[in-house]
């Protein structure tokens, strides 16, 4: 079900990072989970194939980037009450699934303090026109022409960045925010570098105004990252 690939190098040496395609046609609701040491939780027993073929895609690629980031045993990675990933103590990691792609990124809490991994389909114009409201801040879109990228790109790749921050500081603030709480003030696409400016205080030391480094790709898809290391 799942083809080993190589996915676009977005976190540091202390990140360990697995993505795969996989094939829903190949999928076994039966067999596919426990053939990769997958346990379905009961919440997705009845749900479509496709939901669990991603959740299997994804829970199979995290145990792989735990276990390259040194992890041993087999985790649990349960889903907690706001649908995050419950990691093992010690270690860090992200998520994400779309499409026939999944991939994960894992690595110590003793050198990355957060993770935030996300990848979306390439949206097209009339797409990106009916969610722009809520994704973008104003300011957002008044930068577009100057970021080189049409409308589907640019869109794209502000929402995956936000999902990536989400991702990423969701476990360390312990609350939701949404798209509007954060701008992207800087995309370069010569660089693959963005950087994000929290327009809200979220707390535990993520006031309005601290700004964060993140990372983007566009291949078939479009891929994001966010890493918080540790301070030394």
């Amino acid at each position: 079900m799942l083809l080993q690939v190589t996915a676009p190098t977005l976190f540091s040496e202390a990140c360990h990072e697995y993505s795969a395609r996989f094939d829903l046609a190949a999928f076994d609701p039966q067999l596919t989970p426990s053939q990769l040491g997958v346990v379905l939780p009961p919440s997705l027993l009845r749900a479509a194939p496709v939901r669990q073929a991603e959740f299997v895609a994804g829970r199979f690629a995290a145990t792989t980037a735990l276990r390259a980031a040194g992890y041993q045993g087999v985790p649990d990675l349960a889903i907690r009450e706001d649908r995050s990933v419950s990691w093992p103590p010690g270690f860090v990691g992200s998520i994400t699934h779309v499409t026939g792609y999944a991939s994960a990124v894992a690595g110590r809490s003793s050198a990355v303090r957060a993770l935030g991994r996300d990848s979306e389909r390439v949206l097209d114009d009339a797409a990106a026109l009916e969610i722009q409201a809520q994704i973008l801040r104003p300011e957002e879109l008044r930068r577009q022409a100057a970021s080189g990228l049409g409308r589907g790109l640019y869109t794209g790749v502000i929402f995956s960045a936000k999902e990536s921050l989400y991702k990423a500081l969701a476990p360390l603030v312990q609350r939701y925010f949404d798209f509007q709480d954060a701008q992207v003030v800087e995309l370069s696409t010569a660089t693959g570098e963005i950087r994000i400016r929290l327009e809200a205080d979220l707390g535990a030391g993520f006031a309005a105004g601290f700004e964060l480094e993140a990372r983007f790709a566009i291949t078939d898809l479009v891929h994001t990252a966010v890493e918080l290391r540790v301070l030394s």
